[in-house]
């Protein structure tokens, strides 16, 4: 009996996986052509036009942080296709990352320093490949 769980455990992990893969493509990236570095942050909550629900995305620079001149990875955690199941909108932030290196993220907040915002629908998304292109 155990056999038969290990082996439809294989397939389902295998199954799994290959979903993964088919919509690698669909993850959210950025392209940043300015001659900084910058940093990225999104949310589903469009109606708060505040940072409220925005951690400091300088916790996680090896996802978050996009240097000059580079694309960003869709990454594990990058929102794809599947996160519009739920939603209508997601808003993309752009931050200067040295601003947020050297400037507390309480005053980043009160001062809204967001170098860009992007609300964006899947179709939206979708004509832009995914990628969005910053400045």
């Amino acid at each position: 009996m155990k056999p038969i769980y290990l082996m439809l455990s294989c397939l389902l992990i295998v199954n799994s996986s290959c979903d993964m893969d088919k919509h690698e493509g669909l993850k959210l990236r950025v392209n940043n052509i300015s001659e900084k570095a910058i940093y990225v942050s999104w949310t589903s909550d469009n109606s708060d036009t505040s940072l409220n629900h925005i951690t400091n995305p300088t916790y996680n620079p090896q996802t978050k942080k996009v240097e000059a001149h580079s694309v960003s990875n869709g990454y594990y955690g990058a929102p794809s296709q599947a996160y519009f199941e739920y939603i209508d909108t997601l808003s993309v932030f752009i931050f200067d990352a040295q601003v947020l290196e050297t400037t507390s993220w309480d005053i980043v907040k009160a001062q809204y320093l967001v170098l860009k915002r992007y609300d964006l629908s899947l179709d939206d998304l979708n004509i832009l490949n995914w990628i969005i292109t910053y400045p």
